[in-house]
């Protein structure tokens, strides 16, 4: 048994038998905190280069580094220490797409709608017809929670 940082007693990891084996086991630790230290590095990294990337299309490099800087800075310290699952949102993306197509639909427009979004005409009218009804069920609730308190 020994104290750890916090001041709580701790048992030594399995295969540590002497005080001369705990920095072999506590070198288990390290490594494996070293590989998380490693991906959290990479992914503020990632961030950080994507968001200059996009940034210098509209700023100078160094406002661009800057701006990139101070939101990965943010998101470290806003975020940090938190268990974050960021989910590939597939969905989401095929609802705005799906929402594009309805906002371009006319009546009429289904062959030059199949066409620009790489879909069969009967897709696409089965498409129109989902959203269609998703809206009217959306507003139907809305207007019930309206007047149903």
């Amino acid at each position: 048994m020994f104290t750890g940082k916090s001041g709580r007693i701790c048992a030594p990891l399995q295969g540590a038998h002497s005080a001369l084996d705990l920095p072999i086991s506590m070198a288990i630790h390290v490594d494996r905190d070293s590989t998380m230290s490693s991906r959290r590095n990479q992914f503020l990294a990632d961030v950080m280069d994507t968001a200059r990337k996009h940034l210098q299309e509209h700023l100078s490099a160094n406002a661009a580094d800057m701006v990139a800087s101070s939101l990965t800075d943010h998101l470290a310290d806003f975020w940090g220490g938190q268990l974050i699952n960021i989910p590939k949102d597939y969905h989401w993306k095929l609802s705005r797409r799906d929402a594009e197509i309805y906002g371009e639909f006319n009546g009429h427009n289904y062959a030059e709608l199949a066409k620009k979004y790489d879909m069969h005409e009967r897709s696409l009218r089965k498409l129109l017809d989902r959203v269609k009804k998703r809206m009217t069920a959306a507003a139907d609730r809305r207007t019930r929670d309206l007047f149903n308190d």
